[in-house]
């Protein structure tokens, strides 16, 4: 009993001497960054845009960042004011991440490069490495198909530049074209395949659900993908990254649900909430757009003819931008000249409270503040704002 009580007062001694740490230090080192560069810590593969967790400044060439993690997460580090965005999974306990910082300017952008970054101290790191390394291969053979066929694909992106249908209609006819096609086909054939094979290999953890938010640009409500998703334990499935996977596979939406309360800024910096500009009108469309996006701005035109139409009978348009860069908002502005209330998101309405992730997005809104409508464009857009107030 003696030697079995000191054998398990040593297990316990040594159990308390391995326990995890609970919060991190991660220290970084990248040489090529100015002191007094703004680091931060942003969470990735979330679909959204998201703040983030923590702040630091370069001094002397390093910068430190401390916190706590309620487990591995995948995050981006950023440099503020610069194109920088290095994704690398932290955990809790001592990091060290070193590289080097090369830039570059693209207009009056500066573009960060991180070359020779290695991640110490984080094993989550380490397999996360392992896990999209097929991803390296794949961009290779990327690579490789394109400079195969870079002459024909330099001649048709020079024929879509100055709009000659007759050369793209003649390139798109040669054999080499169709070649590329095909092999450019059975290149995303092959992406997919091995995608969906690490997923499946991971579906037990949570990178199942990661890899897929880290893979796949977007999500198109595909029932394989869903299929896959509903592959995933419960308690993977309610995990962190099994929830935000769910958001985007399953949205929800506002159909025949009240309008949430916002408010949001103008050109001007004044604030405008939706209960003032919805008062004492019978129908509102709100239209959530931006400044690059063509399909938005096509839809302009349809927009004005509705609106002098149904103004005087109650119709009331609220146009709110997405964009992040509000010289480029106020140009689109001056250009389109919009006659009705024009907002700027800066809280993530979009995302956050209307379930958004494509634009355009137009919503319609009955006098009783209920959504009604959310996929209405062209003739069918006016036809249902003719049906609400008519």
């Amino acid at each position: 009993m003696k030697n079995g009580f000191y054998f398990l007062g040593g297990l316990l001694l040594l159990a308390g001497a391995c326990t995890a740490p609970d919060s991190y230090r991660l220290v970084g080192n990248l040489s090529g960054l100015a002191d007094g560069t703004r680091m931060l810590l942003v969470p990735a593969a979330t679909h959204k845009q998201e703040k983030p967790i923590g702040e630091a400044v370069v001094e002397d060439g390093k910068f430190v960042f401390e916190g706590q993690l309620p487990e591995p997460r995948l995050l981006n580090l950023q440099a503020e004011g610069k194109q920088l965005y290095y994704a690398f999974m932290l955990e809790n306990g001592e990091v060290t991440i070193t590289g080097e910082a090369v830039s570059t300017t693209d207009g009056d952008r500066e573009m960060v490069t991180l070359n020779k970054a290695v991640v110490t101290g984080s094993k989550a790191d380490r397999e996360f490495r392992e896990k999209i390394a097929f991803r390296q291969e794949l961009d290779k053979a990327y690579t490789r198909l394109h400079q195969k066929y870079e002459d024909i694909s330099r001649q048709l992106g020079e024929a879509r530049r100055t709009g000659n249908a007759v050369k793209i209609d003649s390139l798109n006819q040669t054999e080499e074209m169709k070649a590329y096609a095909r092999d450019e086909k059975a290149f995303f054939t092959q992406v997919e395949k091995q995608t969906m094979a690490s997923i499946k290999a991971n579906k037990d953890s949570y990178w199942g659900p990661l890899l897929m938010l880290y893979c796949f640009n977007y999500f198109t409500e595909d029932p394989a993908q869903i299929e896959l998703y509903n592959s995933f334990p419960e308690e993977i499935q309610n995990g962190y990254y099994g929830q935000l996977l769910k958001k985007e596979l399953i949205p929800e939406n506002l159909i025949g649900k009240r309008l949430p309360a916002f408010s949001a800024p103008d050109r001007n910096g004044n604030i405008h909430s939706d209960s003032d500009l919805r008062k004492n009108k019978k129908c509102v469309l709100i239209d959530f757009w931006a400044s690059w996006c063509g399909p938005c701005r096509r839809e302009i035109p349809n927009l004005k003819k509705i609106y002098e139409a149904y103004v005087d009978k109650g119709l009331e348009i609220i146009s709110i931008s997405i964009d992040k860069e509000d010289k480029a908002w106020q140009k689109a502005l001056d250009e389109e000249q919009l006659p009705w209330p024009n907002l700027i998101d800066r809280q993530e309405l979009f995302g956050e409270q209307f379930y958004g992730r494509t634009i355009p997005a137009i919503f319609l809104v009955t006098e009783d503040g209920i959504v009604q409508y959310d996929k209405l464009r062209g003739q069918a857009l006016s036809d249902k704002i003719a049906e609400i107030l008519n």
